[in-house]
Formats: structure tokens, C-alpha cells, sequence
């Protein structure tokens, strides 16, 4: 399996990154000139990416691994309510990266900057902000409800398990998998019913789902467990029936029996399961 070169450079950015992070933090953290040690070879770091070849793809992949070294540190000098933060953040940052060298190992001619899904749209990126300040403000006045083990441990595994499953997807469906809804037909896309695939209809989808809902229970939200969920469950619940109005267009009968046998897995989404089976009746 080979890697197309822009993922090696994003892979070397993210590795080189992470590391430097976490070597900088790991030993100069606890002195306050570190701090501003830190700060300034940080920055250092980061504007040397504007003169570098794929500079874009570069400062991305940077940022990502820069959260992710810096995040392994600081999960390892905190104590809770805050390892639960840095422990999301790392798994934020990684999920992020993960996702461009996906399509970079599987699906080279979609991969682009949009890979990285950082500028997914601007509901995510207030989602995000929302479930920080929403933590901080808790950890700050609440800090002992921030620090609910159970609660933890089910987040963790739901994180866990949303990125393993919706990795497994992407490795599954190899190139006939997408970021973005199509609604034409590529002369190589083809039906993809193995594997995890003939388990779920949309595991990538179910594994985002629980991943997301899981990084919120993980920080112990509850107010964003709930909008998030919410959320969530909107807007698969319409991007599934948009995704197979297309994949029955593009494969017809096939589909069609598809739907009907292989559930979404996803709570109350059946997406044109039931219009099928009403024109399977007509017929």
C-alpha cells in the first residue's frame, strides 16, 4: 500500500509536530520562563510552515499534531477535571488527522485540504466552541461533577469505538468512499456490501455519530450530550435519506434489496427503508 505524497507530507508534519510538543513541554513544563520558552518556539515553528512547499497541508497537519503532543503532556501533569479536557483534545486533534490520511492511503484522488474536515461547517466549529466554554465554566464552579469515572469510561469507549468503526469504513469502502455526498456516478464507484458494510448501511456514519456524542459524555457536557446528540441525529437523519435517494439512482434494484436487508444501526434512522418497501408493494 502506497501513500501519495502529499500524505507523507502531512504525516511528517503531524509526527514532527507532536513530537516537538511534547519534548518541550515534557521538559521545560512548571517554569514560568518555560512557558514563554514554549510559546515563542511554538510560534517559531508554526510561521516557518508559510515558506514551506504545501505549506497548507503543512500548517494543518502542524496545528493537528502540535495539539495532539502538547495534549499527551498535559494529560500526564494534570489531574481530573482537566485530563478529561486534554484527553478530548487529543482524541479531537487525531480524529482530524486521521481522517486525511484515510483518504490519502484509500482515496488519493478525492484528498484535499477539505480533508481534514477543520472547516467541516460553521455549525461543527460552534459546536466545538460551545462544548469548551461549556466545560470550563463547569470544571470552574462544579469541578467534583466533571469527575464522574462511569461517566468517563463510557465516553472513552464511545470515542474508541466511533473511531475504530468509522476508520474500518473508510478502509472498507476503499475509493468508493467520499466526504461529500455525490450525485453522480463515477465510472468506478461500486456498491459496497461486505464487510462492516453488510452489518450497517453507513458505519462511517455510526461511528461519527457515537464518537461525537462520546466526546461530550467523556467531558461530562450534559448540556452538550444533549444539543449534540440532537444534532447529530438531524443532521444524519437527512443526510442518509439525501446519500441513498443518489446510491438507488446509481444502483437501482441492488440498492433497493440493500436497504431492505441491512439496517442503519443508528437509533430511530431508517432512511428510504420505508419508501422502498412501499414501492416494492406497488410492484
Amino acid at each position: 500500500m502506497s501513500i501519495c505524497l502529499e500524505g507523507r507530507v502531512a504525516l511528517a508534519s503531524f509526527t514532527t509536530f507532536s513530537l516537538l510538543s511534547f519534548y518541550q513541554l515534557n521538559i521545560f513544563f512548571g517554569d514560568y520562563w518555560s512557558y514563554k520558552y514554549c510559546l515563542l518556539t511554538f510560534a517559531c515553528a508554526i510561521s516557518c510552515t508559510f515558506f514551506l512547499p504545501y505549506r497548507e497541508i503543512v500548517q494543518r497537519a502542524a496545528l493537528l499534531g502540535t495539539i495532539f503532543g502538547s495534549s499527551i503532556i498535559m494529560i500526564k501533569v494534570n489531574s481530573c477535571p482537566w485530563i478529561t479536557f486534554w484527553m478530548y483534545m487529543m482524541f479531537l486533534s487525531f480524529f482530524h488527522f486521521s481522517e486525511y490520511m484515510m483518504t490519502a492511503l484509500y482515496n488519493s484522488h478525492r484528498l484535499s485540504t477539505d480533508s481534514f474536515l477543520l472547516n467541516h461547517s460553521t455549525e461543527y466549529q460552534l459546536a466545538a466552541v460551545a462544548s469548551w466554554v461549556e466545560f470550563t465554566v463547569e470544571a470552574y464552579f462544579f469541578p467534583t461533577f466533571k469527575c464522574l469515572f462511569v461517566l468517563n469510561v463510557v465516553g472513552f469507549f464511545l470515542v474508541v469505538c466511533g473511531e475504530l468503526l468509522r476508520k474500518l469504513a473508510m478502509i472498507v469502502a476503499k475509493a468508493n468512499f467520499s466526504h461529500i455526498v455525490q450525485s453522480e456516478k463515477n465510472a468506478k464507484h461500486e456498491l459496497v456490501t461486505n464487510g462492516i458494510y453488510s452489518w450497517m448501511r453507513h458505519p462511517s456514519y455510526v461511528g461519527w455519530f457515537y464518537w461525537s456524542i462520546g466526546t461530550q459524555i467523556l467531558l461530562c457536557n450534559p448540556l452538550c450530550t444533549i444539543a449534540y446528540t440532537m444534532a447529530s441525529w438531524s443532521f444524519f437523519n437527512e443526510r442518509i435519506r439525501d446519500e441513498e435517494y443518489h446510491l438507488i439512482q446509481f444502483f437501482g434494484e441492488d440498492y433497493k434489496n440493500y436497504i431492505l436487508n441491512v439496517p442503519t444501526l443508528l437509533p430511530f434512522i431508517y432512511g428510504l427503508q420505508q419508501e422502498v418497501k412501499e414501492s416494492k408493494r406497488r410492484t
